[in-house]
């Protein structure tokens, strides 16, 4: 059986990713904004998957402005992976917060095998902490 989607699911994956490219660039909407002529309110829609009147030539747009293309828009072609450590919150500054956030570029077939390697290494580095702070309170 195939998976359907509505609009507003495909509105809302593309408002997440957009959001989560342009903190990944380090870029306040008010930055694109002012930079793409597109209205910061606008912008605050299309990241929150609100703007109904989405055109694919404002995702062209945007996709040019960000140095993207509109498979990782989409997150069809899992070309590239946005790992956030933590959910990106937009506030009504239009800042993201790009803490941790980590841009790994891959391969199609080896996306998994670098992701999977970098949850190792976290999961390494995490533990070795706990052992410090469990040999630091004997």
């Amino acid at each position: 059986m195939v998976k359907t989607i509505s609009s507003q699911e495909l509105r809302t994956k593309i408002g997440h990713n957009l959001a989560t490219i342009r903190a990944f660039r380090n870029k306040k909407q008010e930055t694109v904004a002012d930079e793409t002529e597109i209205a910061r309110t606008t912008l605050s829609k299309i990241e929150t998957g609100q703007h109904e009147a989405l055109t694919l030539d404002t995702l062209v747009q945007l996709c040019n402005y960000y140095g993207t293309t509109l498979a990782e828009v989409f997150d069809l072609g899992l070309t590239t992976v946005y790992n956030t450590m933590q959910p990106i919150t937009v506030n009504s500054g239009g800042t993201a917060n790009p803490t941790n956030l980590k841009k790994i570029e891959h391969e199609l077939g080896t996306g998994y095998e670098v992701a999977l390697d970098l949850l190792k290494n976290e999961n390494a580095f995490l533990r070795a902490q706990v052992e410090k702070l469990t040999d630091s309170k004997k």
